[in-house]
């Protein structure tokens, strides 16, 4: 029973991570960003959308800074590097293994290799920064290296 559910949940994230690349690439093809905008309400993006633009990627980490308007789900997934996220706008729900909590701005939150997390809810638009320690290969897309 045990591996059954391990394995739904395994076949869940999968799911989940084809979705992700499927809006990020939707978003791609309705959205050209030359460099990133002043003010993201240039990108006029309906509710419970998102966007991230990458400002670094070395060989040490990787740092994106990300919005998510009103109703924006990112859904559960895991990865093998360390993630923090700061929240400098807005208020989002993390959960991470299960637990929610609420990040308004100013709040911070580190999550450990291998922790299932996603953001289930965006309570109202909002801005943070996301770093991966080290960089992940796929994060953020389309930023040179340092």
């Amino acid at each position: 029973m045990f591996g059954s559910k391990a394995a739904e949940e395994r076949c869940e994230m999968k799911r989940n991570l084809e979705r992700l690349k499927q809006l990020n690439g939707a978003l791609a093809e309705e959205i050209e960003v030359v460099a990133p905008p002043s003010s993201l309400s240039e990108l006029n993006l309906p509710r419970g959308h998102g966007f991230a633009w990458g400002l670094l990627k070395s060989s040490r980490c990787a740092v994106a800074k990300v919005f998510l308007s009103a109703g924006a789900v990112f859904p559960l997934h895991l990865h093998t590097e360390w993630e923090m996220l700061l929240v400098y706008e807005g208020e989002v729900v993390l959960e991470v293994e299960g637990e929610r909590r609420a990040m308004g701005m100013r709040d911070m939150a580190m999550i450990e290799p291998g922790m299932h997390h996603a953001l289930p809810e965006v309570i109202q638009n909002t801005y943070l920064l996301a770093v991966t320690i080290p960089p992940a290969a796929c994060f953020p897309r389309g930023v040179h290296d340092a």
